[in-house]
């Protein structure tokens, strides 16, 4: 820091003046560090920091870092598919669920169920709608003959054979009216 009183070089530390003795006042010695090497990369650090801020903020990396927000960001989906699922019983619509017997196929356009049927029949898993108080099943012959194959409460088995003859409808009996899904079996 250079004296201003008789241009003498003085360490950047002084309060005096090494030859004259004048005193150097806090604006002088602020000015002297912020333009040594200290306070330059002092300054440097300085910008990191908020540039590190600015990009805390726009990645949301100070929300998604938390491990509770994690845990919830994990958790939370999952509830919210069994509230909106409805669970085995009590869904909207009746559907007819994976298992171990068999393999579920859903053709969206024909809104058709294709189940594939290693042995001769299997006992079906079905979400049925609330308030289900029956479950019918029927099988209309490809000759357009149609039977009734069973007739079954909320807790027996749905027992359907392998018959590529035609196609089963499985019949939602409420209170308020019937849902009913069409099934291939292959």
């Amino acid at each position: 820091m250079k004296c201003t009183n008789c241009n003498t070089e003085n360490l950047r530390k002084a309060n005096y003046c090494k030859n004259c003795g004048q005193a150097f006042t806090q604006r002088e010695k602020d000015a002297a560090h912020s333009q040594s090497v200290v306070g330059k990369l002092e300054k440097v650090e300085e910008v990191k920091g908020k540039a590190d801020k600015v990009k805390d903020i726009l990645s949301l990396s100070f929300i998604t870092d938390n491990v509770w927000v994690r845990l919830a960001l994990i958790v939370l989906p999952f509830v919210f598919s069994l509230v909106i699922g409805g669970g085995a019983k009590g869904g909207d619509t009746m559907k007819i669920r994976d298992n171990g017997q068999y393999d579920v196929y859903y053709n969206t356009a024909t809104q058709e169920y294709f189940v594939e049927i290693d042995s001769g029949s299997v006992n079906l898993s079905l979400y049925v709608p609330k308030g289900t108080q029956q479950i019918n099943v029927y099988f209309k012959e490809s000759t357009g003959y149609e039977y009734q194959s069973g007739s079954y409460g909320l807790e027996d088995a749905i027992t359907v054979s392998e018959n590529s003859n035609g196609y089963y409808t499985i019949e939602a009996v409420m209170e308020n009216g019937t849902q009913t899904i069409t099934m291939y079996t292959i």
